[in-house]
């Protein structure tokens, strides 16, 4: 690999891995009530999502990204109280030029369950994050 290939490389998987954590925060902020429903859903959220996003829920739903938009607007303050939870053992694959394959725990103190979360995240240097998530599928599972 080349010196310019290799740094690419890295960036992605660094701008994936702070997207991760960003995105997150945001959520947590939006689903506790945290920040003002000045929108209704988060454009930080919205703006990450590429247009042919799906989600697959913890409960087997797939959601598209409009379906996914009308449940982040309902989750506004609905989890208020709960704990935030602590994004682990990240760990990102390269699956394509522009696509990486994420997967990472979320774990809240003193749960006996937790989820985990796949998700590919496609690069598109010339969006706001230059990250997007394009495919997430969510479970569940005590441990």
């Amino acid at each position: 690999m080349q010196a310019a290939e290799a740094t690419i490389e890295t960036d992605f998987y660094e701008l994936a891995k702070r997207e991760i954590a960003r995105w997150y925060d945001v959520f947590y902020a939006w689903s506790r009530g945290l920040t003002p429903a000045t929108e209704p859903i988060p454009r930080q959220i919205w703006d990450a999502l590429t247009p042919d996003f799906r989600v697959v829920l913890t409960d087997g739903r797939m959601l598209d990204k409009r379906e996914y938009g009308f449940r982040l607007a309902d989750l506004h303050g609905a989890r208020a109280g709960s704990p935030k939870s602590q994004i682990v053992n990240v760990n990102l694959q390269r699956i394509s030029h522009a696509h990486l394959l994420a997967t990472f725990d979320l774990i809240k103190p003193g749960a006996a369950a937790k989820k985990f979360d796949t998700a590919i995240l496609r690069r598109v240097p010339d969006q706001p994050y230059a990250v997007m998530w394009a495919y997430v599928h969510e479970s569940a599972h005590e441990f």
